[in-house]
């Protein structure tokens, strides 16, 4: 018969009614946390009689580290890297950057190379577009430290990986309905080569959903895109695929289009044709990179950075409890609308 049974901070969490990063600011003392929330968390700790081992703290190196592909030196990786090292930051923890290159390296191999120094856990926001390998997973699943992997891809899932994973197909659809709700008859989805990028496949998928649920003829929406990696700028490969896409439908007044970058292509074009964002054409894109330096600023549907790290951190700190360890997870996160000016009158 069990007498006693360990107490672990996600206990203390779930008593106390707060997060696991707020749990682990408020003993290490790293972070803001409200008087109420502390005091929460310290009537929580008394009732379960839960105390903190400050010399097992000491002994182990308090390092996540976060892995990079080479599009990780962009203004995507690196808003990931500066959004997950801030998070943890506030938790007590640091980050070790590691920049890899898939065509020189196996993902499994950096892992190896990774799991070799003294950190807590791993978080790759960037999974391959193609399935892993066999054995990839089998080394992630049988791995002695926890990782966190993101997912664009719903259809491929590991249930021996947690995961995150943004409905990025959902967000397309919503974008959509949310132009047609908005008086929007004549569609077009403008992004970069489906068949190449996953984010623009999933959005392409959704917006093919709200098509068919709406009922639209042929006539009323139109695809169009340009490849990214062919023209090597985002904004000049929006602004062709808008001539495509006008030259297909010329009264196009309702626009899914693709990253912030890429948008600011394609608001371009519009600009170009004398036609007014949002009286004559409505416009949401799939992120907020530069949604607030365009005129009007882009209204988007997406799961911010921001979220997608909060979210990592959180799992990351649950996983440092060995019994949350044996059950991995799989979240799903639903986007969010963020308004501007080429949607709002």
């Amino acid at each position: 018969m069990e007498l006693y049974k360990k107490i672990k901070l996600s206990d203390v969490a779930r008593r106390a009614g707060v997060s696991n990063a707020t749990i682990s600011r408020y003993i290490n003392n790293s972070g803001y946390v409200s008087e109420e929330k502390a005091r929460l968390i310290k009537k929580a700790m008394n009732e379960l009689g839960y105390t903190v081992s400050e010399g097992k703290e000491e002994k182990r190196c308090k390092v996540f580290a976060i892995v990079l592909p080479p599009s990780g030196k962009t203004l995507v990786g690196s808003a990931y890297q500066s959004n997950f090292s801030d998070l943890a930051q506030e938790c007590g923890y640091k980050v070790m950057p590691e920049i890899y290159d898939l065509c020189e390296m196996s993902l499994i191999d950096v892992l190896k190379i990774i799991s070799k120094q003294n950190i807590r856990g791993i978080f790759i926001p960037f999974m391959p577009m193609c399935e892993l390998e066999n054995n990839t997973v089998n080394y992630i699943k049988t791995s002695k430290i926890p990782i966190v992997m993101i997912s664009e891809f719903p259809n491929i899932v590991y249930p021996e990986i947690t995961s995150i994973i943004p409905d990025l197909q959902f967000a397309g659809k919503a974008a959509v309905k949310k132009l047609y709700e908005k008086g929007c008859r004549k569609l077009a989805f403008i992004s970069t080569d489906a068949k190449k990028n996953k984010s623009s496949y999933l959005h392409l998928l959704g917006f093919m959903d709200a098509v068919r649920e709406l009922g639209l003829s042929d006539e009323n929406y139109v695809i169009a895109e340009a490849d990214i990696y062919k023209e090597k700028s985002f904004t000049i490969a929006g602004y062709k695929a808008a001539e495509k896409a006008f030259e297909l439908m010329p009264d196009i007044d309702g626009i899914l289009g693709w990253t912030g970058s890429f948008t600011a292509g394609i608001m371009q074009y519009i600009y170009k044709l004398g036609l007014r964002i949002p009286d004559q054409i409505k416009i949401i894109g799939t992120d907020d990179d530069v949604a607030n330096f365009l005129s009007p600023p882009l209204t988007t549907v997406n799961i911010s950075i921001h979220r997608r790290c909060l979210e990592a951190l959180e799992l990351l700190l649950r996983l440092q409890d060995e019994d949350e360890w044996k059950h991995k997870k799989q979240i799903y996160l639903s986007p969010s609308f963020y308004y501007r000016g080429t949607l709002c009158d």
